[in-house]
């Protein structure tokens, strides 16, 4: 699992939009955790949604 300094570093270039519905949240989750308004509002399980979805999608992209 991600931590959540590098959840945010990697939502910064990606399209919310879009990556909410791959990870299977809600894009509003999306955006709190990339603005760090998370601590209290996005649940452990949101952000393991969102880690590993970055991670699959990271596995994806390495044989360019």
């Amino acid at each position: 699992m991600l931590t959540i300094d590098q959840i945010k570093v990697r939502l910064k270039i990606i399209n919310v939009k879009a990556f909410a519905e791959l990870a299977g949240v809600h894009p509003n989750s999306v955006y709190r955790i990339r603005d760090g308004s998370s601590s209290e509002t996005v649940s452990y399980a949101t952000i393991k949604k969102v880690s590993d979805a970055l991670l699959k999608i990271g596995d994806q992209n390495v044989n360019y």
